[in-house]
């Protein structure tokens, strides 16, 4: 491993970061057969039973029964013992909350990351590449495929089911996380500071590098659309759709994505998508319920505390977002975004089968360089995965040069769209959500960060079932 570099905090306000979070929310379209939908976390804990795992497989004696799993418990067992799981017994409340009532009662999910190239050279800055924002929802269960068509034998059912969808961003032409002093440790086991450092001379906050953006709205518009992750089952198996063809909900002008029937998938179209020979396909629709999240509950309350994290970048496909025409449309109407500190965010066993988002891959590192291919959906399943593109492959960072055209097309666009008052979750968690760090390690080479090394998680890994 190469030579770890410390990235300093607060390279974007939380107030900004927030804003980016509500402007790109997306609204979700169900197929119209769905069963199983989306619930609160909170909603779910009241119902679930807290036991040991092994081999997918829940055993006994029950540590937490229905009824009596709240948060401080539920890390209070997670010191005592290994291989937990939460689920829910009872098979009436499996298929997660009214449909009707998702809109108001049911928050998404948010974790925000921004992804750095990190030079070999330790006397050159760390460059910001994009922010990347993971919008996920929790559905108690997945439901059931017929394999090859064939109802009478469903498979892939299973309890618990985080999925997400990630937006990138393309930071405003000048921006820099920070200066070329940044500190740095060259030793390969390095670890971030655990409590504040001052911050390094010269280090360059979001105001002084892009003059003339004082307000948050301005701010938070002149961070443009690069792309959007459509994530479905395994991390690999998800597309990037490049911003100017990212679908739209025409009644709001959100980002739209489609969730497969019973499994969950997300994709960016109506339809069928063959997977795993014919014989697993997914099917989404636009005839099914229409979610339109009102609350987003940003989590803050992880080992990384409210400050935004780093990663070390992986590469990128995508072309830069277009800065000489106007800025991607503003939604209206917008989400409520409040910063949740609730303590199940640092529950690392299991939501029935499905790892928590802790210790998925892509909560510590960037999304896949590159999009599954119908081909390796379909037939070539075993393919390789793309840890990271070579440097030749990689999208060049945006030029300087081309500032003042993309700055004014997104100045000013969102300042006019009204955001929702944030709602409280239903039960705040009892802890803080762990000390916030004054810097993230990040290597050289990106294939590990101090920062996932403290939550349990491998850093590169691809796999991961939300």
């Amino acid at each position: 491993m190469g030579a770890v570099r410390e990235l300093p905090r607060g390279a974007i306000s939380n107030e900004v970061v927030n804003r980016l979070i509500a402007l790109h929310t997306p609204t979700l379209q169900f197929h119209h057969e769905e069963r199983y939908f989306p619930c609160d976390v909170v909603w779910f804990l009241r119902r679930a039973q807290l036991a040991k795992i092994s081999g997918g497989r829940f055993q006994g004696p029950v540590l937490l029964d229905w009824g009596c799993v709240s948060q401080g418990d539920l890390l209070e067992c997670q010191q005592q013992h290994a291989n937990l799981a939460l689920w829910i017994p009872d098979s009436e409340h499996r298929v997660g909350q009214h449909p009707e009532d998702l809109d108001e009662a049911v928050p998404v999910y948010a974790h925000a990351k921004l992804v750095c190239e990190v030079p070999e050279d330790p006397s050159q800055p760390v460059v910001a590449e994009a922010l990347e924002i993971t919008y996920l929802t929790f559905y108690a269960f997945n439901g059931e495929y017929p394999l090859a068509g064939l109802h009478c034998l469903p498979v892939g059912h299973h309890e618990g089911d985080w999925e997400h969808l990630t937006v990138r961003l393309q930071p405003p032409p000048g921006f820099s996380c920070c200066s070329t002093n940044t500190a740095m440790a060259t030793s390969p086991g390095a670890q971030a500071p655990s409590t504040p450092q001052p911050e390094a001379s010269g280090q360059e906050t979001f105001d002084e590098q892009v003059p003339g953006l004082s307000s948050v709205e301005e701010q938070a518009s002149a961070w443009r659309l690069q792309g959007v992750w459509y994530n479905s089952h395994r991390n690999c198996e998800g597309e990037w759709v490049e911003g100017a063809h990212v679908p739209r909900d025409p009644r709001t002008g959100r980002i739209k994505a489609f969730v497969a029937r019973s499994g969950h998938g997300v994709y960016p179209r109506a339809g069928r998508t063959l997977r795993l020979f014919g014989a697993a396909n997914d099917f989404t629709s636009d005839r099914g319920v229409l979610w339109t999240p009102t609350r987003v509950l940003r989590m803050c309350g992880t080992d990384y505390g409210p400050e935004l994290m780093a990663c070390a970048s992986r590469g990128c496909v995508l072309p830069d977002a277009p800065t000489s025409h106007p800025a991607a449309p503003v939604p209206h109407d917008l989400p409520g975004v409040a910063d949740d500190c609730s303590d199940w965010q640092r529950f690392k066993g299991h939501w029935g089968t499905s790892p928590a988002p802790v210790r998925q891959c892509w909560f510590h590192a960037p999304e896949p360089p590159l999009s599954r291919t119908h081909w390796q959906r379909l037939v070539w399943v075993c393919a390789p995965d793309v840890q990271r593109l070579p440097p030749g492959r990689r999208r060049t960072a945006p030029a300087a040069a081309t500032a003042a055209a993309g700055t004014a097309a997104g100045a000013g666009s969102a300042a006019g769209s009204p955001v929702r008052a944030p709602k409280q979750p239903e039960e705040q968690g009892q802890g803080g959500g762990g000390a916030c760090t004054s810097a993230v390690a990040l290597s050289v080479d990106g294939t590990s960060t101090a920062a996932a090394a403290a939550q349990g998680a491998p850093a590169a890994s691809a796999g991961g079932s939300a």
